[in-house]
């Protein structure tokens, strides 16, 4: 009896932990640039509190791969891209619109659409946390 109440509850621990483990995991994009130049990327993903966070600029020069860890990301099917190498958005691709510090690195978390320095632009979904920088 004790062996299989000691049983449930590792398996509920288990089940528990990977969960959460889920629910607050850092997001690892893996991003290569395919192009001739030098292109700067942002993100956006939500954080707690019913938030997004918005972020830039991470600089890939030709050819270059690197990963990008954000720990604030909860959900990394919701995560969107920018940059600045002429992102092309197909007709049946995801988009949405966030502001961008057109100057410096950025990292906000609230509306910017009156700030000085911040453009509009449009991201696309990630579909998979790789990610290759491509020219038109």
């Amino acid at each position: 009896m004790m062996k299989r109440y000691l049983l449930n509850f590792l398996l509920s621990f288990v089940v528990l932990f990977s969960f959460l483990q889920s629910v607050y995991a850092k997001a690892v994009i893996e991003v290569k640039n395919d192009t001739p130049e030098s292109c700067s990327l942002a993100l956006s993903g939500p954080i707690a509190d019913g938030k997004s966070l918005t972020l830039g600029w991470y600089v890939f020069a030709p050819g270059e791969e690197a990963r990008i860890v954000i720990d604030e990301i909860i959900n990394t099917e919701d995560i969107y891209v920018f940059h600045d190498c002429g992102l092309s958005i197909k007709k049946d691709e995801e988009q949405k619109k966030f502001y961008v510090r057109t100057d410096f690195k950025f990292a906000d978390t609230t509306d910017k659409s009156d700030a000085q320095g911040y453009e509009e632009v449009s991201f696309v979904k990630l579909n998979s946390l790789k990610f290759v920088i491509r020219n038109r």
